[in-house]
């Protein structure tokens, strides 16, 4: 008798260990917002104007699909994985439509310097991870790299609201996403530098081929000294071609992409 008491108290030891071991490794989410619900920017890396716009597009965008868009910045994910913080936080806010599931949520984490897209079942089709890799990618990391949190947001944030209005066919007034221009002034510097040096380095090869042809006194043979002719018709320049960059989103569970800056 004794003994199946000691067991039974170190079974439930052990489980109260395990609960307690969960609880202690589960994020620390954020209290659920009553106001202002579609833009929560605890990191302080958002303009006022900005969270003006988001909270503007992203009503307009729920009252015409019931869709809801939500962006969170944290300073911290206090050692969560960003995947279990924007999963738990989505489920625990109770993001989107509850019946069509239409939930969409962009996080910021600032300290980690690392952003997710978690989407609900409903919007999966609308925006598989690819996608949302693609998204973060080309119109919100590139801004990021620069120091500039508020208009990466906006953009990216711009960009999902285009993709879930196209997904239920409405309009929604806002201002159009631009992907950042690359750096190209200094290719174009050196391509313009070669068109100039290229040509007056054919004259000077030229007069110094013919120099080294009449040289001495001598006469033009057109069989004499093949082996130098073939040194400098044989080293030409090569170029290399660029190549497109592929882009590709990690997959989750819960539907979306991670990616860091």
């Amino acid at each position: 008798m004794c003994i199946k008491k000691i067991v039974k108290i170190m079974i439930l030891t052990i489980m109260l260990a395990v609960v307690v071991n969960a609880a202690l490794a589960a994020p620390s989410i954020p209290a659920r917002p009553t106001a202002n619900i579609y833009v929560q920017d605890y990191a302080k890396i958002i303009t006022p104007e900005t969270e003006r716009q988001i909270q503007s597009i992203g009503k307009s965008l729920a009252n015409k699909t019931k869709a809801q868009l939500v962006v969170v910045t944290v300073p911290s994910l206090e050692g969560a994985a960003i995947g279990d913080y924007a999963l738990a936080l989505f489920r625990s806010w109770g993001i989107g439509d509850k019946q069509k599931n239409n939930g969409v949520l962009l996080l910021v984490a600032l300290k980690e310097r690392k952003s997710r897209i978690e989407v609900g079942y409903g919007l999966e089709g609308a925006l598989p991870d690819a996608k949302t890799g693609r998204i973060q990618d080309e119109y919100m990391i590139p801004y990021f790299k620069q120091g500039n949190y508020d208009k990466g947001i906006l953009n990216a944030y711009s960009v999902l609201v285009n993709e879930v209005a196209n997904e239920y066919k409405v309009t929604i007034g806002q201002a159009k996403a631009a992907k950042p221009k690359k750096d190209i002034d200094g290719v174009w510097f050196f391509v313009g530098l070669a068109i100039v040096i290229l040509p007056i380095l054919g004259v000077i090869w030229l007069i110094v081929w013919v120099v080294r042809r009449f040289s001495k006194g001598g006469t033009y043979n057109n069989g004499h000294d093949n082996h130098h002719n073939n040194h400098w018709y044989n080293n030409n320049d090569s170029f290399g071609s660029s190549s497109d960059d592929s882009f590709g989103g990690g997959s989750s569970g819960g539907g979306g992409s991670d990616r860091d800056w």
